[in-house]
């Protein structure tokens, strides 16, 4: 069983969770990178097989993984798994979350668009806060339940605008839009769904804002900076939608290590 393995997939993979990650007690950064790896793991299950079925079975394999881990079974051997299992053995983690964030990417088997923003948020609900809430429990941060709706709508949301051109590549149509991914788009729905973005993103930015001005326990700041640009994502989405074609203006690698200096220094997120 090793930690490592944990941290060295989240670095190849999610580094501003790496990043914000290493700004944690040492006793702590392998919990946070069991579960960072853990969603990356199931994340990353409907898009290694372009078969349903087969997605399906790993994501039911993930189900079946947790489940014993809760139900006292024997843990299965894997990278992490065990990890993963001692982490929620030691902090006392809920099931809950781990449950909602595999059936949450089980939308994404189907390739098709979410029917409306509730359905939108709804799934950010499960792939981002829970996540959020389960790093902040493993801080020993109980962040009221109103901050981590708040804070993981705006993460979760920025992180999909920011993934837009790769899943518009791939041909998959998240943003709820009213048709199915089978049918094109005409220029009005391309107008009305921009709208909805630059709403979303509007209302994401306003909740993040209020999330910052809450007095948040200060252990949970390395899980608050694993999204070093969610509120320039946001501010742009809102001022123009457009960004979702025409690309994010992203800060430079120097920018970022600036910013994270800054944290640092300040005890800020």
């Amino acid at each position: 069983m090793s930690f490592d393995a944990c941290a060295a997939m989240v670095a190849r993979a999610d580094p501003e969770r790496f990043a914000a990650t290493m700004t944690a007690p040492v006793a702590k950064r392998g919990g946070l990178f069991a579960l960072y790896a853990f969603n990356l793991e199931v994340a990353r299950a409907p898009w290694v097989t372009a078969e349903p079925m087969i997605a399906e079975m790993r994501l039911q394999w993930w189900f079946d993984a947790i489940g014993e881990i809760f139900e006292g079974k024997p843990v299965r051997r894997h990278e992490v798994v065990e990890p993963l299992a001692m982490t929620i053995g030691e902090g006392g983690l809920p099931r809950a979350p781990f449950d909602a964030l595999i059936s949450a990417r089980q939308f994404e088997i189907a390739n098709e668009p979410h029917t409306d923003w509730e359905g939108l948020k709804a799934y950010i609900r499960g792939t981002s806060t829970g996540l959020l809430q389960l790093a902040c429990l493993h801080l020993e941060a109980d962040l009221p339940e109103d901050a981590l709706e708040k804070i993981g709508l705006a993460f979760g949301l920025a992180n999909l605008i920011r993934a837009l051109p790769e899943l518009d590549a791939a041909g998959k149509r998240v943003l709820p839009s009213g048709l199915p991914a089978s049918e094109p788009m005409g220029a009005k729905d391309v107008v009305v769904q921009m709208s909805n973005l630059q709403n979303a993103a509007g209302e994401a930015l306003a909740g993040l804002q209020t999330a910052r001005g809450m007095r948040l326990p200060k252990v949970a700041l390395p899980a608050l900076r694993i999204s070093l640009w969610a509120e320039t994502i946001l501010k742009q989405t809102a001022a123009d939608p457009k960004v979702m074609m025409t690309g994010l203006e992203m800060p430079s690698e120097f920018q970022a290590r600036r910013k994270r200096l800054w944290q640092s220094i300040t005890g800020r997120w």
